[in-house]
């Protein structure tokens, strides 16, 4: 990290984006190995092993930036909190579950070699 990122990370806006980084990181890690575990070990469907990842991500994304990088306590305001994060993160889901969801053929209509699920 060049001097200049260091010293803005020592501000109060700069230490923010570093825990907002490090948060986003780890909810997509929780993300990931949720949907690895219910995919590959549970040998649950790809959509329903999808939304367990979106799940487990979203609630670690808005409990570690809320908490963390935004140093807010107590209850959670409904409309000015949850309402925009739950949007954002529902057409996340949304677009995720589309991509799982196709059908799995190449470009030209070819099929995939090796074993698939279905």
């Amino acid at each position: 990290m060049s001097g200049s990122m260091r010293a803005c990370a020592r501000t109060e806006v700069g230490s923010k984006h570093v825990r907002y980084v490090i948060a986003s990181g780890t909810s997509v890690a929780a993300g990931q190995i949720a949907l690895a575990l219910c995919f590959g070990v549970a040998r649950s469907p790809a959509e329903l092993s999808n939304l367990v990842g979106f799940a487990v991500g979203a609630v670690v994304s808005y409990t570690m930036n809320r908490r963390w990088t935004w140093g807010v306590t107590g209850r959670s305001r409904f409309l000015r909190e949850i309402v925009p994060f739950a949007s954002l993160a529902v057409a996340g889901l949304v677009l995720s579950t589309v991509a799982v969801a196709r059908p799995r053929r190449r470009p030209g209509g070819a099929r995939p070699r090796g074993p698939t699920r279905p």
